[in-house]
């Protein structure tokens, strides 16, 4: 501006030069004068430089030894950097273990690299300057969190050699949807499976396990399988089954990807089956997964991020988006066109091989309570969306939805505190050990919502295993936003693909409001009614029938509302033995008020009951009320017990169902013949129940050598499992796990 000469700066690099002024102007440089034996540069025209901080020069040495970023003594001068330095890394693997803004610059270049590390992030502000200088900068990932990439509100460059994690723990095996913040240069064989060779015998376990060319770095990739194995870059199964899939939009169903040759896109979502590493063994179907990181190195996504063109255009269509970004981002604030309120997430903690989960938008309120689905979408995760109408659907991503924890002072509108009815469900044995639920769906009461589904109910997924939702209007929800409850109040339940026999439903309230009615679960099979605490969960316990069309009927449950004081008593629950040739009953009366009496009812089928026995009530103001009843007639076999209870105004309601067993031989599982051949086994049965069995064989040493879902009709005395190679000699076990229990024989093949 003709008032300053600069005599000094602190390095030249490129059209950028850091000055020693501190005044943020802009000036017009007019001529270079070398000092020191520095050649002079001439300058046809003229520059324009802007002074971007009034921060120090910080080179790092790496002097201390630590490689970290905090350590004072690794940089010159010592110090640690502050926001507006300008910061050099030409040499040495500094790792950030900081949240930090760039609002000065920084220049990574020479043999220098970066890591950020897990739970850590880098902003850029709106004066930062930085440039990776096509270097490897990493962003870790680990059990305790994923580094991002905050905001860049000023610039990026030289970014094209990044490299991102996605860590997966270790547990269970199952399905996970992802995606990449980088577009790479190079396959999805180099990135997800590290560029392993694939493995080429997957019965060599001991082998590949060890063998650096199908396990270069133990914890981190994994194998991805699928048609023609070997020849399209996959590894090499029994079945070759496709593990890596996108969506459809137009058919609605998953494709299989037909090679790991093709390279991978920033916002591109995938289903993929984590095994867990490379060293996971591919001879068996053993659940459990080691843990393991996942990495993509390319062009990191900077900048808006619109998705349009692979939205379904299809009313209620879904589509797999997935996020852009190395950081969290909000989705309340993406902006959208023609889409639900609503994102689903695959939640492979949930079940035995993950669920679908529900989140909506607007009120904060996900299908499942015990999920920690949140509003943010996290780096490297995919994601269901919508579509509202038929048309055109858009999806547009900006720098401003990044909310890296630690970087951004979220503003967070007040939430409206709506009673939320949830409802899981749950294997009962699965229940008592603490394991997750199978599925689940949730209910919002408020005279806002409409009782008709409209964009602000959310759409149910298909889950691999059990399934439950709302059935509504010939549709099916995971969530269901309703005006408040009162007598016409029907929630229809839709349960479909019951694997196991024994099941709990876990209902519980959250911001409940007492209407003056009470919510009670419908058994339309049993007749059985539950009233659903307002203040904690309740339970029902209930049994399936393979052979009985009622008893595994869709809709068999519901849940009604009726007036507080309509219900007499809060629940009956019935339990029993059998003792000899009697059966000695027990139940017990919750909260009885003005009870008439009960009457006990017995069936050899389950479905048509008959009345065998009457018991007066008591009534009271004792919390629980139990009472004692003894069969002296009950026949051989299968003995169905249930109790009707009748108020003084007429009012019935039914406790759960007890099966009861009578002189019928106890259920066994033998191998017969013993020994047993080299190609199979044969299992002889007796009083087993008709259903699903998992089949498991193991060796002495407990490999796995052969496994199996089978689907036992309950005629034949007779279960084959074949073995997927020839058996070698020596001592054997067969597991036997399924709807009355687990059997283990052993056997031998000579």
């Amino acid at each position: 501006d003709g008032t300053s000469q600069f005599t000094t700066y602190s390095y030249y690099s490129g059209p950028n030069i850091i000055v020693t002024p501190t005044s943020t102007k802009t000036y017009t440089l007019v001529s270079v004068t070398g000092a020191n034996g520095c050649a002079v540069t001439s300058l046809s025209g003229s520059a324009t430089v802007t002074v971007i901080g009034s921060g120090t020069s910080k080179v790092w040495t790496g002097a201390a030894g630590d490689n970290l970023w905090s350590t004072a003594g690794n940089w010159s001068p010592a110090g640690t950097p502050a926001s507006n330095d300008f910061i050099t890394i030409s040499s040495g693997t500094p790792q950030l273990d900081v949240y930090f803004t760039v609002t000065g610059s920084l220049t990574v270049s020479g043999t220098g690299t970066l890591t950020v590390n897990a739970g850590k992030s880098i902003d850029i502000g709106p004066t930062g300057v930085v440039d990776f200088g096509k270097r490897d900068i990493t962003f870790k990932s680990s059990a305790s969190g994923t580094a991002q990439l905050g905001k860049v509100e000023g610039s990026l460059s030289n970014a094209d050699s990044v490299i991102v994690e996605r860590y997966f723990p270790a547990g269970r095996r199952a399905y996970r949807f992802i995606s990449a913040s980088v577009t790479t240069p190079s396959s999805i064989r180099y990135n997800w499976m590290e560029n392993a060779t694939p493995v080429l015998d997957y019965t060599n376990y001991l082998s590949y396990r060890v063998d650096l060319r199908y396990n270069p770095l133990p914890g981190y990739g994994t194998h991805i399988t699928g048609t023609g194995d070997n020849a399209n870059g996959f590894d090499r199964t029994q079945l070759n089954t496709s593990t890596l899939y996108t969506l459809n939009t137009i058919t609605q169903a998953w494709v299989a990807v037909g090679s790991t040759s093709g390279t991978i896109n920033a916002g591109d979502a995938y289903r993929i089956l984590v095994r867990g590493d490379r060293s996971i063994n591919l001879y068996n179907n053993n659940p459990y997964a080691t843990s393991t990181i996942v990495r993509t190195k390319g062009t990191i996504k900077v900048g808006t991020h619109s998705v349009s063109s692979s939205l379904s255009t299809v009313k209620d269509g879904w589509s797999l988006v997935g996020n852009p970004y190395q950081s969290l981002v909000d989705l309340r604030g993406v902006s959208t066109t023609n889409l639900t309120p609503y994102y689903s997430i695959w939640d492979p903690q949930r079940g035995t091989r993950g669920a679908y989960v529900s989140y909506h938008l607007g009120t904060g309120i996900k299908s499942n309570a015990a999920s920690d689905v949140n509003e943010l979408a996290q780096p490297g995760q995919a994601f269901f969306v919508q579509t509202l109408n038929n048309g055109a659907a858009t999806l547009t991503f900006d720098e401003s939805n990044k909310a890296p924890l630690g970087t951004q002072t979220r503003v967070f509108k007040p939430m409206v505190s709506y009673p939320v009815l949830n409802v899981a469900l749950n294997y009962t044995d699965s229940l008592a050990n603490g394991a997750p639920e199978m599925d689940a769906f949730a209910v919002v009461f408020d005279n806002s919502f409409s009782n008709s589904v409209d964009k602000e109910d959310g759409m149910k997924n298909y889950n691999q295993d059990d399934n439950m939702g709302i059935s509504r209007d010939g549709k099916l929800l995971a969530m269901e936003l309703r005006d408040m409850y009162d007598a016409s109040t029907v929630i229809p339940l839709n349960m479909v693909n019951y694997v196991r026999q024994n099941y709990t439903l876990r209902m519980s309230w959250s911001n409940p409001v007492d209407a003056g009615y009470e919510a009670y679960l419908k058994d339309n099979y049993t007749g059985a009614t539950q009233t659903i605490s307002f203040s904690n969960p309740t339970d029902y316990v209930f049994s399936v029938n393979s052979s009985v069309a009622a008893s595994k009927a869709t809709d068999r449950f519901s849940i009604l509302f009726l007036p507080s004081s309509a219900l007499p008593v809060s629940g009956l629950e019935l339990n029993g033995t059998a003792e000899g040739k009697q059966v000695k009953l027990q139940f017990t009366a919750l909260n009885e008020r003005d009870m008439a009496g009960y009457e006990i009812e017995h069936s050899t089928d389950g479905v048509r009951f008959t009345k065998i026995g009457d018991q007066p009530a008591v009534n009271g103001i004792a919390s629980a009320r139990s009472y004692a009843f003894i069969h002296n007639k009950p026949v051989e076999g299968n003995n169905y017990y249930r109790v009707k209870g009748t108020s003084l105004n007429g009012q019935e309601q039914y406790s759960n169902v007890k099966l009861i067993r009578l002189g019928a031989s106890l259920p066994t599982v033998m191998v017969a013949p013993n020994p047993a051949g080299k190609d199979k086994v044969l299992l002889k049965v007796s009083q087993l129940l008709k259903g699903n069995y998992t089949v498991t064989v193991t060796d002495a040493l407990g490999r796995i050598f052969s496994q199996k879902e089978m689907v036992y009709d309950g005629l034949s005395g007779i279960m084959e499992l074949k073995f997927p190679t020839i058996a070698k000699s020596g001592s054997y076990y067969v597991k036997v796990v399924g709807e009355i229990g687990n059997f283990t024989e052993a056997f031998i093949i000579q």
